[in-house]
């Protein structure tokens, strides 16, 4: 489905419980589709609108899409226009929080945040400062919301998704312009910026992000599964209190540039490439 040319939806998002029957408040860019009648078995008989996008930036990505408590986030790309991730009164380079019913929460950070003589920041602002969010997903112990994101050439970044958190973009990185000069001050931190929990350097560009907890592979509980584009390959981080301690890199140019990853109810992995196949992956 394409709202309009150059802009695309990378991820479908589906709301658990009786609420996805709810109506929605109308307005561009991410569309819900409803199934909330048992005489239309696996079809979607209506679909409606959250009030997300900026009406001015309809050619921003939303790369993924998570409900998560009542709540959906979706997070958005800067799209080539890497000041707008600093500038809240858009949503290029951020992470928007909303009720599922389209209604803006009022612990939302940035609600009444206004400053005189500035304009007016979005109150769907959850976080910012992101470049092109590609795997967004819910920690099923913590709860935590987690992302990652496409650097430039090197610098992809696993981070938690925290509350008025602001992540760089584009005043830090760790990689460099396509033509080697610098990001920004040219520096990966700066105080009052996120660190992320993990960098790629050189870049693997990251796509899907599953946090695994299927009973198939029960080594791997708890392991960030990333697919790899650049890499061609699925990528393993595995994480002990919040940091991650070692790093596998699985089926290297097996299957071409990966680009979703699905677990099934018995924890067997599907992983979709680009080149239109879906491989399963199950224990020897």
């Amino acid at each position: 489905m394409f709202e309009q040319p150059g802009a695309c939806i990378g991820g479908i998002g589906f709301e658990p419980g009786p609420a996805a029957a709810k109506s929605k408040t109308v307005a561009p860019a991410v569309h819900v589709l409803h199934e909330p009648v048992p005489a239309h078995p696996g079809q979607a008989v209506r679909k409606q609108d959250l009030q997300v996008a900026d009406r001015r930036l309809l050619d921003v990505v939303a790369a993924r899409i998570a409900f998560v408590g009542g709540y959906v986030y979706v997070a958005f790309g800067d799209r080539q226009h890497p000041p707008k991730a600093q500038d809240n009164s858009n949503h290029a380079g951020t992470v928007v929080r909303l009720h599922d019913d389209g209604r803006v929460p009022e612990d939302n950070p940035l609600v009444g945040a206004e400053e005189e003589g500035k304009p007016k920041p979005r109150p769907e602002i959850w976080s910012y400062g992101h470049r092109d969010p590609m795997g967004l997903f819910r920690h099923p112990d913590s709860g935590e919301l987690w992302l990652h994101e496409h650097g430039p050439r090197g610098g992809d970044e696993v981070q938690v998704v925290r509350k008025g958190a602001n992540y760089g973009w584009p005043i830090v990185s760790y990689g460099l312009q396509y033509d080697g000069g610098p990001i920004g001050m040219g520096i990966p931190w700066q105080e009052g910026m996120e660190i992320p929990a993990w960098v790629y350097v050189p870049s693997i560009a990251p796509s899907d992000l599953v946090i695994y907890q299927g009973a198939a592979f029960p080594a791997w509980q708890g392991s960030f599964l990333i697919g790899a584009m650049a890499g061609m390959h699925l990528n393993r981080l595995v994480f002990r209190d919040g940091e991650v301690v070692a790093e596998e890199r699985l089926a290297q140019r097996l299957l071409g540039r990966i680009r979703s990853i699905a677990v099934d109810g018995q924890g067997l992995i599907y992983l979709g490439s680009d080149n239109g196949e879906v491989w399963r992956l199950r224990p020897e």
